[in-house]
């Protein structure tokens, strides 16, 4: 059965998540959808682009379901703003996750997203309005609760438990039944080891420059 789909954003998630969704023959995407201060077109790769404020008197939420293509700014508050505005107006947040991904979840709630090659092992449990993105691994028996954002390349490791609306960065690990308190942003390739703190930034060491030349570094440690 064909399944009716309005995305609301017009931004990179949006985008992302249009193609994904589009490559789905099972999936009807009859418009975009932002507030009306932000409508600043009529289409977006050539499918309408409406004011929320008028989305109820254009598209049944009978027959519709709203995917959230908000980011995960101001530590995926935006997301879960969207999120409730939806379900105010009526809407039923669509669930999804790619072919591709493997889902073995015990629960996966309203309005998640799971992108391709995502594994969530047997077990866990994926809150609402959270997003799993490409190459992630939720393991068994984690808990990963509402408004969450898991980009590519994560590591949830058993039993580990990631509170309401957290960012966990490109190719962050959380290791086994560790506690990731709510609103907390873990940096990319950020090792967590032991249980955080509410509100906290966690960031591993960036990048520095190397004192040899790479012409040199290869010459002596890469012979």
């Amino acid at each position: 059965m064909l399944k009716n789909i309005i995305i609301v954003g017009h931004t990179n998630a949006a985008r992302i998540f249009f193609a994904i969704l589009s490559k789905d023959p099972q999936i009807n995407i009859a418009a975009f959808t932002v507030h009306e201060a932000f409508l600043d077109a009529d289409q977006l790769f050539g499918v309408k682009l409406v004011a929320f404020e008028t989305l109820s008197s254009r598209f049944s939420p009978d027959e519709y379901s709203i995917v959230n293509g908000v980011g995960y700014g101001n530590v995926n508050r935006n997301r879960e703003l969207t999120y409730l505005a939806a379900k105010e107006a009526g809407y039923p947040l669509f669930t999804y996750v790619h072919p591709s991904a493997t889902n073995l979840a015990e629960n996966v709630g309203e309005g998640v997203f799971v992108m391709p090659g995502a594994v969530i092992e047997p077990y866990a449990r994926l809150g609402a309005n959270s997003v799993v993105c490409s190459n992630t691994t939720v393991a068994h028996d984690s808990i990963i609760e509402e408004n969450c954002w898991l980009a590519s390349g994560t590591v949830v490791s058993g039993g580990a438990h990631i509170k309401r609306n957290t960012f966990l960065g490109v190719n962050s690990t959380i290791v086994n039944n560790i506690i990731v308190e709510e609103y907390n942003i873990i940096g990319a390739q950020t090792l967590i080891a032991k249980n955080t703190a509410k509100n906290g930034v966690y960031l591993s060491r960036p990048g520095e420059p190397h004192r040899f030349a790479s012409e040199d570094y290869a010459r002596y440690y890469l012979a």
